[in-house]
This record gives structure tokens, sequence and C-alpha cells, in this order.
């Protein structure tokens, strides 16, 4: 099989299991939504408390933060007032601690835009991800997670999480 017939049919999975995960609706929220963070700014909150509706969780290492820019501008350009929350990952092996994450993010983040950072790797452990890319998390108005796609911006990747979107808007 030819590498381009392989990532063919390698996206096509992609996209049943990210149609199979937006039926899913209806199991339970991560525990993970309603851990209180603290944002780069010291205030505290959790996932769930920031929106009511469907939102995009986007989990990271801090470091690689900005790798969701491309992610969060799609999403905003095509869904206009959909809920998007960054939540930054410091992993266990890093020697940061909040003050100093909270530092870099107050001076590489654009203003208004907030970030909460999980020192606890909450989101990370319960859901198993892989923070070293970004992860989007599709949440339901009951904070369940319907759909996830994982990895650098790429058209078709965005592509299958439109598809998750679209199909839990039109569920409402």
């Amino acid at each position: 099989m030819s590498g381009l017939k392989l990532r063919r049919l390698l996206d096509m999975l992609d996209l049943v299991c990210v149609l199979l995960a937006s039926l899913m609706a209806g199991v339970q929220p991560p525990a993970a939504a309603g851990a209180q963070m603290r944002d780069q700014f010291g205030e505290t909150a959790s996932v769930s408390g920031l929106h009511s509706e469907e939102a995009v969780v986007m989990v990271v290492t801090a470091r690689r933060l900005r790798t969701v820019k491309p992610w969060e501008r799609a999403i905003q350009e095509r869904y206009e007032g959909l809920a998007s929350v960054l939540v930054a990952d410091v992993p266990d092996d890093s020697p940061a601690e909040y003050d100093r994450v909270a530092a870099k993010l107050l001076q590489r983040v654009p203003e208004g835009v907030r970030v909460l950072i999980d020192m606890d790797r909450a989101w990370a452990r319960e859901l198993d991800l892989d923070t070293s890319k970004p992860n989007l998390l599709l949440l339901d108005g009951d904070g369940s997670v319907v759909a996830s796609v994982a990895g650098r911006w790429d058209p078709e990747l965005a592509e299958t999480l439109f598809i998750a979107i679209d199909r839990l808007r039109g569920a409402r």
C-alpha cells in the first residue's frame, strides 16, 4: 500500500473515531473539567466554570502553547462565539513552578487571553493525553467529551473536529 493510500486510510479511521465519539454524548464529564487551576493572572477557575454551552478545550504543554494558535484562529473564524479554553500542562519532569510558568505566559500570551495552568496534570493523567502536541477536546453543554483530535494544525485533521462540532451544534 502506498504512503498516500495509507495516510488516507488512517485519516478515514480518525474521522470514524471522531464520529463515534460524538455519538457518545452523555458520557460522564471528566473530573479534570472541575479541577481548580490558576491562570497566569493568579485567578482560580475550572474549565467547567468557564463555559455553559459546548466548548473546545485545548490542552498542550506550556512550552508548546503557541502551537494552538492556528487551531484557535480557525475555530473562531468558523464558529463565532464557540467557547475555547486553553490549558497549559506542566509535565512532571519539568522543574518549573507555578510562578515561573505564569511569568512566562504573561510575557508571551497576548493580553486578554486566559490560560489555565495545570500543575497537577489533571487533564493529561485522566484522559491519557500526550501534551507534547495540541489536544483539542470538544465538550458538550454538560461538559462531556464528545470528540477529540490531537496534533498540530492540519486542514484534514481540522475537518474531523469541524464535523464533530457541526454534529453537536445540529443536535441542539
